[in-house]
């Protein structure tokens, strides 16, 4: 405890650049500053954790002593409730395959069209109007693609 005391500070201003710098890399060289409006907030929170590590270079060690009992026990709760989440989704998966008698399909929408695909080469994926609508298209489709097969998965 008392090597986290004396480090505390330098230990979150690096998180919290690393932080800062990790949401540049996502927001512009990944997304190439196409997503700002979505890793704004990324900022304001590397920012805001920034301030934060900067004013416990001024705090006592009593406080960084309380501010580190905080910051463990609310990552071993977030990680508890993480587990507990599972277990429930796992739950209800074990539950659908005891009550139906089918096994829960696990895979991903793509993965599903391409096995049916395979089968069955005139099957479509369904897309709704609203699928268009954040493309600001003047042209927007009232139905899917005429005389051809879609599952509702």
């Amino acid at each position: 405890m008392e090597f986290l005391k004396k480090n505390f500070s330098i230990l979150s201003l690096l998180i919290s650049f690393l932080f800062l710098i990790y949401t540049f890399y996502r927001a512009e060289i990944h997304w190439g500053g196409n997503e700002k409006l979505y890793y704004s907030s990324y900022y304001k929170i590397s920012f805001f954790l920034i301030i934060c590590s900067v004013i416990s270079f001024f705090v006592k060690d009593n406080l960084k002593e309380y501010i580190i009992i905080i910051l463990f026990s609310l990552i071993i709760t977030i990680y508890v409730f993480e587990g507990y989440l599972t277990y429930k989704a796992s739950y209800k998966m074990r539950m659908y395959e005891k009550e139906t008698g089918k096994k829960y399909d696990t895979r991903y929408l793509l993965e599903i069209y391409s096995d049916l695909k395979k089968n069955d080469p005139n099957i479509v994926i369904k897309v709704t109007p609203d699928d268009h609508i954040q493309e600001n298209n003047s042209l927007l489709p009232f139905s899917g693609i005429s005389n051809s097969k879609n599952d509702t998965w």
